[in-house]
């Protein structure tokens, strides 16, 4: 829809030929009147005259919908005349997130009936999320610059940028986090699971001697997985993490679990994403593939109280291997809620300390290894749980390292 408005200038032009008209009344002059009239109706037939726009379309194509972070794609722009009026020259505007590089202005050649012109243009993804592109708005004005008439020609559209993602070592101690030691599904666990029945199901996978034990519609979870898993899950409590901008606290367990996703799915591990996104979605104790996580991750957002909502949820998440970043704010509610939960010796915890997050003494990623900060108090001891403190500095592949591959601990370092 078009929308037309006078300029400063058209506006201008107004107030004088109200004044002019009320001058020319007053000294009973004709002629000043109706120069008068003149200048106040000129911009208001503008206004009328600039809603007659061309019948333009668009199109927009993106040629990378997931961007990964530091990515680029390209954006094509198809501008058609579907009328029976050329189209004149015009400038337009596609209005993009600040994070994608701003608004990129766009000139549009004359446009002869059932005729297109194409433009393309680059962005680039800085910052994870979900970005917008567009929409698309073309601008016009009359010769005399007294109004301007804007034409929506193409909605916004989401573009998501991931996580930045780091190489983790491929070989590491973990029963189902490594290449060379898959574990197979626990013992005495059925090949076909069971869930309880949603919306939508199909009624030939239920399981009636189960929905006759439970006293409701049990159905057969025909995708459960029989091979290596891996339970991940993101603190995302807004009041326990410190720091902003990428070298967050929160940023960097993003980007930690991303890059450990990654690297357990490039091995054949099957995903379980525990964060306050997909458990609203549902979804938390489902198998997820890897851009199905990644994407989720891209979008993760601070949120109140998320850790006492989650703890539950990592529970009925199934077996495997558990990775948790937690801030160390939040440490002594997780070990009460998981801390006794780890069976097979292969959970890893990795401690924020937050603080080292915000404010001066902040290091940048793939800086030297800070000294070793004190000791954490109630860092768990329970077998099973393998955890590392992390400080601002230490990148994922090290703090990785530490945990998941066995050998003796570096200085500066506490494993327990």
């Amino acid at each position: 829809m078009a929308t037309s408005h006078l300029t400063a200038r058209g506006r201008a032009f107004t107030i004088a030929g109200g004044a002019t008209v009320v001058v020319g009344l007053v000294v009973e002059v004709p002629d000043v009147t109706r120069i008068g009239l003149l200048l106040f109706l000129l911009p208001a037939a503008l206004v009328l005259t600039g809603r007659r726009t061309p019948s333009l379309a668009a199109h927009r194509a993106v040629s990378m919908p997931l961007l990964p972070h530091d990515g680029a794609a390209q954006v094509e722009l198809r501008i058609t005349n579907p009328g029976w009026r050329t189209a004149p020259p015009a400038a337009a505007v596609e209005h993009l997130s600040p994070a994608l590089g701003g608004s990129h202005p766009l000139v549009l050649p004359t446009t002869e009936p059932g005729t297109w012109s194409s433009h393309a243009y680059l962005v680039r993804g800085t910052a994870r999320g979900r970005h917008t592109l567009g929409p698309l708005v073309l601008h016009r004005s009359d010769p005399f610059g007294l109004t301007r008439t804007d034409l929506e020609l193409l909605p916004a559209t989401d573009i998501v940028v991931l996580p930045r993602v780091e190489a983790l070592p491929g070989e590491t101690g973990l029963a189902g986090a490594g290449a060379r030691s898959l574990p197979s599904p626990t013992a005495g666990e059925n090949d076909v699971a069971t869930r309880p029945f949603r919306v939508g199901d199909d009624l030939r996978r239920v399981h009636w001697p189960a929905s006759a034990h439970h006293g409701h519609l049990i159905v057969r979870q025909e995708d459960h997985p029989v091979g290596p898993r891996a339970r991940l899950l993101l603190d995302a409590s807004w009041s326990a993490h410190r720091g902003t901008g990428p070298t967050s606290s929160f940023e960097w367990a993003v980007t930690a679990l991303a890059s450990v996703a990654t690297a357990l799915a490039t091995h054949g591990c099957g995903l379980h994403l525990v964060t306050a996104e997909t458990v609203r979605d549902d979804v938390a104790d489902r198998p997820l593939v890897l851009a199905t996580v990644l994407r989720y991750l891209a979008v993760a957002d601070l949120v109140d109280d998320d850790l006492g909502g989650l703890l539950p949820v990592l529970g009925r998440a199934g077996g495997g291997t558990t990775v948790a970043v937690v801030p160390d704010r939040d440490l002594a509610l997780f070990l009460a809620g998981a801390g006794t939960r780890s069976r097979a010796g292969d959970d890893v915890l990795l401690v924020l300390r937050t603080r080292t997050f915000d404010g001066a003494g902040r290091l940048s990623y793939g800086g030297p290894v800070p000294a070793a900060p004190a000791p954490l108090p109630g860092l768990p001891r329970t077998p099973g749980w393998r955890c590392v403190e992390v400080r601002a500095g230490t990148t994922v592949r090290a703090a990785w390292h530490h945990a998941a591959v066995p050998g003796p601990v570096p200085a500066g370092w506490s494993r327990r």
